[in-house]
């Protein structure tokens, strides 16, 4: 029995020389791929929030030029309703 048990142990120490650098060396490549991901989105983020501001630049711009064209519609409006009233007068 004292044999067997020794040679159960020595299997095991043996097994785990080679599963503990295995393992090891798979928790770093793991982590490196994590860091590398995260990296990554950090990137793509930072691309996405710039965009956006972007986008809401040019919503805010394309507001600003449709209260312009509305106020300039207006005023057309006014003008062209001005002129008709007067256009009888000058032709007589």
């Amino acid at each position: 029995m004292n044999n067997e048990s020794s040679t159960e142990s020595r299997s095991a120490n043996g097994n785990a020389g080679v599963i503990n650098p295995l393992l090891s060396s798979g928790l770093v490549i793991a982590l490196l791929g994590n860091l590398i991901l995260s990296g990554v989105l950090i990137l793509k983020l930072g691309e996405f929030d710039e965009t956006k501001r972007q986008a809401q630049e040019a919503e805010a711009g394309t507001a600003r030029s449709r209260a312009a064209v509305s106020s300039l519609q207006v005023e057309v409006d006014s003008l062209t309703a001005k002129k008709n009233t007067l256009e009888p007068t000058i032709a007589d």
